[in-house]
Order: C-alpha cells, then sequence, then structure tokens
C-alpha cells in the first residue's frame, strides 16, 4: 500500500500515517459540507452526517449524552511552543465521533476457553500499552498540535457515560463516583489463581465496586 501511495506523490511531497483527520472539527471540514448543532451529537464542531448511517452508531451516540446529562467533554493537553497563545491550554472536543471516529486495527481472538480467555486478557494489559507508544500516530485533534500522541484518552472520554454522581460532582452522593470512564484502563487482572504465572500481589489497587 506504501509503494503505491508513493507512486502518485509529486517530487516534494511525503505522507504520514495518522489515526485521525486532523482538521476534523475545524469549520465545514466534510465534503459535502454540513453544519454541526445536529440533533443527534449535538456538537458545535462535528455534524451528524458524519456518523456511520447504521443505526446502532447514532444510538449510542445519544444514549451517552442522555445518560451522562450532558455531552462528553473531552480534552487533551495542547502543545506549548513560543508562539502559542498563553490562554491555549487544551484541546476541547464535544462528540462521541472523535474518539471513535479514529482508525484502528481491531482484531478478535479465539480462546480455547474461560480459563486461557483470561490469561489472554491479562497479558494484553500488560503488552498493550508498550504496543500503544510503539504505534502513536495521533499528534494532531481540530487542527491543533496535542502535547500526546496517543488517540487512548479521547476515545475514553468520547464515550465516558458516567452520571453527574458518578463522576463525582455531586457532593452529597460521593460514595457513587467512578474514578474513570467504563471504556478505559483495566484496574484488576482476572485470571484464575491457580494460575501459574498469577499473584495475588499483583491486584494492588483499592478497587471501588457496587456492593449491591
Amino acid at each position: 500500500r506504501r509503494a503505491k501511495v508513493k507512486e502518485h506523490l509529486k517530487t516534494g511531497e511525503v505522507y504520514s500515517t495518522m489515526t485521525t483527520y486532523p482538521l476534523m472539527g475545524v469549520d465545514k471540514f466534510t465534503l459535502p459540507p454540513h453544519d454541526p448543532n445536529g440533533p443527534v451529537a449535538k456538537s458545535q464542531y462535528v455534524p451528524d452526517q458524519l456518523i456511520n448511517p447504521h443505526p446502532r452508531f447514532a444510538t449510542l451516540t445519544a444514549n451517552i449524552r442522555t445518560r451522562r446529562g450532558s455531552k462528553v467533554d473531552i480534552r487533551v493537553p495542547m502543545f506549548k511552543d513560543k508562539n502559542t497563545p498563553p490562554a491555549d491550554t487544551e484541546i476541547h472536543m464535544d462528540a462521541m465521533a472523535f474518539g471513535m471516529g479514529c482508525c484502528c486495527l481491531q482484531t478478535t481472538f479465539l480462546a480455547r476457553n474461560l480459563e486461557e480467555a483470561r490469561s489472554l486478557y491479562d497479558h494484553l494489559a500488560v503488552l498493550g500499552p508498550i504496543m500503544l507508544a510503539l504505534t502513536a500516530a495521533t499528534p494532531l485533534y481540530r487542527g491543533r498540535v496535542a502535547d500526546t500522541d496517543v488517540r487512548w484518552s479521547v476515545i475514553s472520554q468520547s464515550v465516558d457515560d458516567r452520571t453527574p454522581e458518578e463522576r463525582g460532582e455531586v457532593p452529597e452522593a460521593k460514595e457513587k463516583a467512578l474514578k474513570k470512564s467504563r471504556y478505559d484502563s483495566i484496574s484488576l487482572f482476572i485470571a484464575d489463581a491457580a494460575n501459574a504465572y498469577f499473584k495475588d500481589k499483583y491486584n494492588d489497587l483499592n478497587v471501588k465496586f457496587d456492593k449491591e
């Protein structure tokens, strides 16, 4: 594929592999152009026409917003140099499309049984961050350079459906607060205790769970 693309480049042209469209959310970036603030995403940056036409995606977008009581609030630190205005500290995004609109290679694994599935899950939890760093290719959002280079945080924030109570924004409901989005890094390894590689000391986080 790279060789084929290179055949069509003019002198002085180069291409780079990125997981996001750099100008997504900047003015009318679609062709044909569409206006933002549609009834599904209600985003001030991206139009609803960007959403995959399968009902699942529009429904998921609306349900996340409905459950959390507001649009998703995605914030990424902005890369700053001498030309960056002091007031510009982060890049703001407000729709699931900014996370699920990223490109990726998704794979499905088939395990022989539950024990092997749990073992595979735990191993990927260790290998995943390493592979994420090796394939870092997400330096731009909404036409601005981010101070991060992977898409994980944006995906996590783009589908964060925690309610105000679960986000810790309601003082009288602090006991219901969840530290992170459901779509996030894992907190515990799940292998069977009899597994040769597993040790209880690996699960050293104080994880909150609903006792009911």
